[in-house]
């Protein structure tokens, strides 16, 4: 059976709301370029984006407010690179980011969704909580899509996880369950009825700087997570977190 991840969820979100992405895209990451041609040289080399700006990007241009969280998202990103400058895989997904970020942007601004202003509220606090890898699973993990904090002390280990669309808050999922150390990850694993997995799994476990997790149906499921509501899940890469 299929069960397909926060990437695969962004992919599909996306895919049905390609306008402005290209051009909201070049427009909400371009800091970061400029702020690293700055270093180099004091006169500005590339154009303001807000000069050519069409759709939702000239929204974003024409409100100081607006236009303030889209700058500091620049330089957050460009802090983010510089601490995952020694992980491929890292630095891919965060690159991966720019048009998932806008895409969703821009269905929150459509009539349905939550509003431009609340979306990069979320999205500008999502890239500010980014932290420098650490070791261990234990502590508290990002996507755009959800947090995932793992603790572990004396009463043992435990993850608490919730995700939300943020564009449309089309679905919504929370769970907290007791875990425990495998060979090589960290498992949540419940086959009992009174359980909020109802036979699902949980497994975390390091991929470079990030954090893997996946879930794992029960036999016989039909794809819908018990710990979830109008559909969603969890299983992604997770960034480190404040």
């Amino acid at each position: 059976m299929s069960v397909i991840s926060n990437a695969e969820r962004f992919h599909l979100l996306i895919k049905r709301n390609l306008w402005g992405i290209a051009i909201g895209g070049a427009c909400l990451f371009i800091g970061v370029k400029a702020a690293t041609l700055a270093q180099a040289s004091a006169t500005p080399v590339v154009q303001s984006p807000c000069e050519n700006a069409a759709e939702i990007t000239a929204l974003i241009c024409a409100d100081p407010k607006l236009a303030k969280l889209q700058a500091e998202m620049a330089e957050t990103t460009l802090r983010a690179s510089q601490n995952y400058r020694f992980d491929a895989n890292a630095r891919r997904e965060l690159e991966a980011l720019a048009p998932q970020l806008i895409g969703m942007r821009n269905v929150a601004a459509g009539d349905d969704g939550v509003g431009l202003e609340e979306m990069m509220i979320r999205q500008h606090d999502f890239l500010t909580a980014l932290d420098k890898p650490h070791s261990g699973e234990t502590g508290r993990w990002v996507n755009a899509l959800g947090t995932l904090t793992i603790t572990e002390d004396s009463n043992g280990l435990f993850f608490q996880l919730t995700a939300t669309e943020p564009a449309r808050d089309e679905w919504r999922c929370e769970l907290r369950v007791a875990g425990k150390r495998e060979m090589f990850h960290l498992a949540a694993i419940s086959h009992s009825p009174k359980s909020p997995l109802q036979g699902w799994t949980l497994r975390a476990h390091h991929d470079g700087a990030l954090l893997r997790l996946e879930e794992i149906a029960p036999e016989g499921a039909n794809g819908e997570r018990p710990y979830c509501q109008g559909g969603g899940g969890f299983a992604g890469l997770y960034f480190p977190a404040r």
